[in-house]
């Protein structure tokens, strides 16, 4: 039927249907008469003397109605022949938008409504009750119940497995306690760590989706590499992360070495034997056997030193420090034998340093031995730093960190960085490996463009920074300091009850939702 836009003699236009055929005159001579029995509103239809409201109306009651022509077919009282003519007259209703939109939201109100009956908060009952609510529904022939009947326990099965998922996402979550204090401890030190890492709520999932979870976690990790080269700065004491700012320290802490060198005598002990036995090539039996396999270098190195029983204390520290110069040149050369003699080098060193802190704590020369103790942890974590170090962009490796754990403990900030990037390596890569970070991709470009195109809209272009604007969010202060936030306080208590589990999906997404923090 056609439609005419017509302006009233209240000065107000209307869309005006009329019968097939007419002219535009005619249907204002219809509107007219209309106008004169009823004040139409803006969609008034004098062909079939509706408003759009009116027809929304009619299309809910005759869901009402075909509720109790369901029920009186199923008793009896109603024939198929019955549906068949009732669907007759209703045809004009049911042709128009505005019917049909009434119609269909009421029953699918109606559907709704049923899910609130006992034992319909499970996908098996809701599939019970779906199916009866189907087969409730007026029908010409056997093959349209039993399509009705099926709809109905698919539409509520599939309803109840949805809504019991979205339930279950927005319910308060309980965060893991060892995931718990690290994002605590990454936050205490500054660091920012992708929200799904963290906490993998809906609204996390969504937003970070949106914003790229390869390119949050870059992000991250850009953020992220000041901090850690911050906190290598200050485990070390150092002014710059370069080759001259990690040899300004050692030169400081070499002090500590040097003040040694006036205590005199410094004595060897039966564990300082023993443990010059163990950095050995092999036992003595090995070198008896297999003389040619045996490393001499190394082995002359130990019996030189376990034939000496007194050290001068100055000549001693001389002796370390040579022993680590050389070792760390030897450990890294390619011949196998110069490997090995570096190993042993460096462990000798090692050997020789216990053994004057030994010797400090018998003499009970306190500050000496503190001073010494702090330069040793100071020498040790600048060769943690210098191996974890990019001498080139001054950026330290908290990968590399975290390797060294494996081996032997860290501590202090050394230890922060490394526990980072064990729990979060994706928010801890070094940025050289990651390139250049462009915030909008031509993908965000070629969206909007599509976008701005089909609408005819040029504002629609700034959707290109919807992501950059997502990645934001979800790496700002506002968000982060959130992530450890698990929500529901009595709220969650009363979800995880038994009363909260009898609670329609519906309900339990709402009263979850209002939960969280």
């Amino acid at each position: 039927m056609p439609t005419f836009r017509i302006t009233g003699p209240d000065g107000k236009a209307y869309n005006v249907t009329a019968p097939e055929g007419a002219t535009e005159q005619q249907a204002f001579a219809n509107f007219k008469m209309a106008m004169g029995t009823k004040q139409a509103d803006e969609n008034y239809d004098p062909t079939s003397g509706m408003s759009t409201t009116d027809k929304v109306l009619a299309g809910i009651g005759k869901s009402m109605v075909d509720t109790g022509r369901g029920v009186g077919q199923f008793v009896g009282l109603t024939s198929r022949q019955d549906v068949a003519d009732s669907r007759k007259r209703d045809k004009a209703l049911m042709d128009t938008t505005a019917g049909t939109v009434g119609n269909v939201g009421a029953d699918i109100a109606t559907g709704a409504l049923s899910m609130l009956i006992p034992g319909a908060n499970t996908v098996k009952g809701a599939s019970l009750v779906g199916g009866a609510f189907g087969a409730s529904r007026p029908s010409e022939s056997t093959q349209e119940t039993l399509l009705n009947t099926g709809l109905g326990a698919g539409g509520a099965a599939l309803g109840q497995w949805g809504g019991n998922k979205i339930a279950q996402s927005l319910q308060p979550r309980v965060i893991d306690p060892g995931v718990r204090a690290g994002v605590s401890a990454a936050r205490e030190a500054g660091y920012v760590v992708p929200p799904t890492q963290a906490n993998p709520t809906m609204m996390n999932r969504a937003l970070e989706g949106l914003a790229g979870k390869i390119s949050t976690a870059q992000n991250a990790s850009a953020k992220n590499q000041g901090v850690t080269n911050e906190l290598a700065k200050k485990a070390i004491g150092a002014d710059a992360l370069s080759v001259e700012g990690l040899q300004a320290v050692r030169n400081t802490a070499n002090q500590a070495y040097d003040e040694l060198g006036k205590f005199g005598a410094f004595y060897a002990d039966d564990g300082f034997r023993t443990a010059l036995d163990k950095v050995g090539s092999g036992t003595s039996q090995f070198k008896k056997d297999f003389p040619q396999l045996a490393n001499k270098e190394v082995d002359a190195l130990v019996e030189s030193l376990k034939n000496t029983t007194k050290f001068d204390s100055q000549s001693a520290i001389e002796a370390i420090k040579t022993l680590r110069f050389e070792g760390s040149a030897n450990k890294v050369a390619m011949e196998p034998g110069k490997k090995a003699l570096g190993q042993a080098q460096m462990k000798i060193a090692k050997e020789m340093e216990d053994l004057v802190d030994r010797n400090l704590q018998f003499s009970d020369a306190t500050d000496l031995l503190k001073n010494y103790r702090d330069a040793r942890t100071t020498l040790a974590k600048v060769y943690d730093v210098e191996k974890a170090l990019n001498k080139t962009t001054g950026n330290i490796d908290a990968a590399k960190l975290a390797k060294l754990m494996d081996k032997r403990p860290l501590t202090g900030e050394l230890k922060t960085i490394g526990d980072f990037a064990k729990q979060f390596p994706k928010a801890a890569q070094v940025t050289e490996k990651m390139g250049s970070l462009p915030q909008v991709s031509p993908l965000d470009f070629g969206a909007a463009a599509g976008i701005s195109a089909a609408t005819s809209n040029p504002l629609m272009m700034a959707g290109m920074f919807a992501r950059p604007a997502a990645r934001a969010a979800v790496l700002s202060p506002m968000v982060q300091n959130g992530l450890l936030s698990q929500g529901g306080g009595k709220m969650a208590g009363l979800l995880s009850s038994e009363y909260g589990k009898t609670l329609p999906p519906g309900l339990l997404m709402l009263l979850a939702n209002a939960g969280q923090q």
